[in-house]
C-alpha cells in the first residue's frame, strides 16, 4: 500500500485526475483520505459494474488479477504489474522478453518488475503527457 499511496498522493493536487479504486481489497486510509481517490465499494459497487470501469477507464492501472483481464482484451490503455517471481515459465511462454502481448496496443503494458511508486509514475505520466497535452 505504501508504494500506491506515494503514487496518488503524487496526483493529489491534480484537479484532471480521478482515481477509481475497484474490488474488495481493504484500502489504507492514507489512500482513502486522499480528494481524487473514491472506491466504487463505498457506492455500492458490484464486480459487473467494476468490470464496466474498467472498459470506460481512460487509463488502467492493476497488480495482475482477475479483473484486469478485461482491460486485456479492451482498446482501454493500461498498466498491469506482474509480480517477476510469480508464473515466471508462462508468462517467458507468453509474451518472452517482451512487455506487451501481441495483440496489445500503444500504452498497453504489462511490466514484470517489482512495484514502485516511481515505476507507476514514469507510466501513468508517459501515458497522461501523450493524451493529455495542453
Amino acid at each position: 500500500m505504501d508504494v500506491w499511496f506515494q503514487f496518488f498522493q503524487k496526483y493529489s493536487g491534480n484537479s484532471k485526475i480521478q482515481f477509481i479504486l475497484i474490488g474488495d481489497d481493504e484500502i489504507d486510509q492514507r489512500i482513502q483520505a486522499l480528494p481524487n481517490v473514491c472506491r466504487t465499494r463505498d457506492f455500492g459497487s458490484y464486480i459487473i459494474t467494476d468490470l464496466g470501469f474498467i472498459q470506460c477507464a481512460d487509463y488502467f492501472m492493476s497488480m495482475a488479477s482477475g479483473p484486469c483481464n478485461m482491460a486485456l482484451f479492451s482498446k482501454t490503455p493500461y498498466l498491469i504489474l506482474k509480480d517477476p517471481d510469480h508464473h515466471t515459465l508462462e508468462m517467458k511462454k507468453e509474451i518472452g522478453d517482451k512487455d506487451q502481448y501481441i495483440f496489445a496496443q500503444k500504452n498497453q503494458y504489462i511490466i514484470r518488475e517489482y512495484q514502485s511508486a516511481e515505476l507507476l509514475q514514469t507510466y501513468f505520466q508517459k501515458w497522461f503527457d501523450s493524451s493529455y497535452r495542453t
